[in-house]
C-alpha cells in the first residue's frame, strides 16, 4: 500500500501542523529521556489535580515511527483481506461472523491449510473479534514478524502481511511497548488518566490499535487509557463504534477524546478550509 511507504513528502512531519508537537526519532536513548519527561508530566498533573487530571503523550516519542508505519499497513491489508473474503468494510468485529463462518468462507475461496491461522483468531460467544491475537501486542515479548499471516486468495496459501523485521527492529518495537507500559503503569499508580494523542493518518491505525489493547489491559476498573479520534476522517464514526463494541465484548472501560484533527491540513488544505468553514457555520447559531 503506497500510503504506508516512506516518501519524501512525509520527510518533515511538521508541515502545516502548528498546534501539535512533532517528535523525530534520533536514537533509543532519546526515547528513554522522553519517557522520563512524560513521567514528570504525570507527577505534575497528579499533584495539581488529585485524580481528575489527564496527560497527553505521543507514541512517536517512544520509538521509531517506521515501525508504526509498517504496523499500520498490516492493519489496512488485514481489512482489505476481510473485504475480499467476507465482504463489507472495516474491522472484522463489525461483520458479526462466527469462526465457523470464517472457515467456510476461506474454504469457498479455495484456500486450504488455514488451521494455524484459525487457531489464533480471537472470538467470543458473539463471533470473531480479531483475526490476530492483538492483545499480545502490548506484551513486551511480542514478535511482529511471526504473528501477521493471512490466507491469500490469489496464491491459495498463507502469506506474511509484514516484511521480515531484523532482530534489531523487533527489539526496537519491544522497547516502544515497554516504554508505553511504563508510562501507563505510572499513570495508574498516580490515578492520572493518560491520553494517547492522534498523529498522521499513516501512523494512526497502529497507534489506535495499540491504544485500544492498552485499554483492555489497564482499563479493567476505571478508564485510565484514552484514545484520540480525529473526526475529519471519514472512518471516524466506524472506528469509534467498533472500538466501543470491543470494549463491551471484552469488558473494559472505553476512554476516548474526539477532536477535529490537527493534521487535517496536511491531507488536503482545500478540504481542510472547507471543513472549518462548514463547522463554523454550524457552530455559530448554537453559541
Amino acid at each position: 500500500m503506497p500510503q504506508y511507504n516512506v516518501a519524501k513528502t512525509f520527510a518533515d512531519r511538521r508541515y502545516r501542523v502548528q498546534s501539535a508537537r512533532t517528535y523525530f526519532y534520533l536514537n533509543e536513548a532519546t526515547c528513554e529521556r522522553n519517557v522520563e519527561t512524560f513521567q514528570e508530566c504525570l507527577h505534575a498533573v497528579a499533584g495539581a489535580t488529585y485524580g481528575t487530571g489527564i496527560t497527553a503523550i505521543k507514541l512517536t516519542a517512544l520509538g521509531r515511527p517506521q515501525l508504526l508505519l509498517q504496523l499500520s499497513e498490516v492493519i489496512m491489508r488485514a481489512r482489505k483481506f476481510v473485504s475480499e473474503v467476507i465482504g463489507g468494510r472495516g474491522n472484522v468485529i463489525g461483520q458479526k461472523l462466527t469462526q465457523e463462518d470464517l472457515a467456510k468462507r476461506l474454504e469457498q475461496a479455495g484456500i486450504s491449510d488455514t488451521k494455524k491461522f484459525l487457531e489464533k483468531v480471537v472470538t467470543d460467544s458473539q463471533g470473531v473479534i480479531h483475526l490476530f491475537p492483538w492483545s499480545g501486542i502490548v506484551d513486551e515479548n511480542f514478535q511482529l514478524s511471526d504473528t501477521f499471516r493471512v490466507p491469500s486468495i490469489k496464491e491459495g496459501r498463507m502469506v506474511r502481511l509484514i516484511s521480515q523485521l531484523s532482530n534489531r527492529e523487533e527489539e526496537m518495537f519491544r522497547n516502544m511497548i515497554r516504554r508505553l507500559n511504563t508510562l501507563v503503569k505510572t499513570a495508574q499508580e498516580l490515578d492520572v488518566r493518560i491520553m494517547i494523542d492522534a498523529e498522521q493518518t499513516y501512523f494512526q491505525p497502529a497507534i489506535s490499535r495499540i491504544t485500544v489493547e492498552m485499554m483492555g489491559k489497564y482499563n479493567k476498573d476505571k478508564a485510565i487509557v484514552f484514545n484520540t479520534y480525529q473526526c475529519y476522517l471519514k472512518e471516524a464514526l466506524n472506528e469509534v463504534s467498533t472500538d466501543l463494541e470491543q470494549a463491551k465484548r471484552q469488558n473494559f472501560y472505553f476512554g476516548c477524546k474526539l477532536v477535529r484533527g490537527a493534521y487535517m491540513e496536511q491531507v488536503d488544505p482545500k478540504i481542510a478550509t472547507k471543513i472549518v468553514r462548514i463547522a463554523s457555520e454550524f457552530a455559530m447559531p448554537n453559541l
